[in-house]
């Protein structure tokens, strides 16, 4: 019975490292809505089930849809997969309830209060891109103009 919980902990590491990495890297990456940026590199990425048939699969445009989101750029998000801001928000839900879990597995007001300040680091960090999409949208109705 042991092993079996270890097998499950480790597990669950290893979910949480991959779903990080690709929450913070839809942080970086940038998209035109058709290929993806990531450091100012071009990646063209084909889905395999869309070459082979030609209908879209459940995970077509789900990380363009995830760079959209974390750019606060929903509307986009949403037309290319309608699941991409369920998907994204469940991943921000266990990404914050494991952390705060293993951090502090016994003590519940302290789990709340780890809870709430990664809830305010992720608003701090998409205020700070609202605040660069505004600045972004004056700067080009000014330079329209």
């Amino acid at each position: 019975m042991q092993n079996v919980i270890h097998i499950f902990h480790l597990i669950v590491i290893i979910l949480y490292i991959i779903l990080f990495t690709s929450i913070l890297t839809s942080f970086i990456a940038n998209t035109d809505n058709q290929y993806v940026y990531f450091l100012d590199t071009k990646i063209d990425m084909k889905c395999a089930y869309r070459f082979q048939t030609g209908c879209k699969c459940g995970s077509c445009g789900l990380t363009r849809g995830w760079i959209n989101i974390s750019h606060l750029r929903i509307k986009e998000a949403q037309t290319l997969n309608e699941n991409s801001i369920l998907s994204y928000v469940c991943t921000i839900m266990f990404l914050i309830s494991s952390t705060t879990y293993y951090f502090f597995r016994n003590n519940i007001k302290k789990r709340l209060l780890a809870t709430t300040g990664l809830l305010i680091i992720l608003i701090i960090g998409w205020s700070d891109i609202i605040k660069k999409n505004i600045e972004l949208k004056t700067y080009s109705s000014v330079a329209t103009k």
